[in-house]
């Protein structure tokens, strides 16, 4: 059920939100670019970003790591008609996918600080154990 709009309220649909989250996209993408090529050079010579066989590695890490990332991106429209299907609002829809998305950023905060703290393969032996308690 969608909320009553006032007289003269426009609601963002269609290809206008669509262009406005594209615009948003190459914008954050711009930052971190802008970002992460400033901090390189600020470096002296001889750190990591000069360094030929951690670049050729980090080059093979992000292919793999983009494409799977893409395809974890590529589930969310068939999550959605999913949703669609067992006749959730477009609004609780939403806030799953708000609740998933902050959720990631809080524990993946947490679990970085827990990793450093306990070590990789203290680690290891506890997140499978941990796994069925997330959902």
């Amino acid at each position: 059920m969608e909320r009553p709009r006032r007289p003269g309220q426009q609601v963002v649909r269609g290809p206008a939100m669509l262009v406005t989250a594209y615009f948003a996209f190459v914008v954050l993408l711009a930052a971190c670019l802008g970002l992460e090529l400033s901090r390189c050079q600020a470096k002296p010579p001889g750190r990591a970003c000069s360094n030929p066989s951690f670049l050729r590695f980090q080059l093979d890490f992000y292919q793999v790591y983009f494409l799977a990332l893409a395809a974890d991106w590529l589930q969310a429209p068939y999550l959605y008609k999913l949703y669609q299907h067992y006749h959730f609002l477009e609004g609780q829809i939403a806030i799953l996918y708000v609740c998933g998305l902050a959720s990631t950023v809080l524990f993946g905060l947490v679990s970085s600080s827990l990793v450093d703290w306990l070590g990789r393969k203290k680690s290891c032996v506890l997140f499978p154990s941990l796994t069925p308690y997330a959902v």
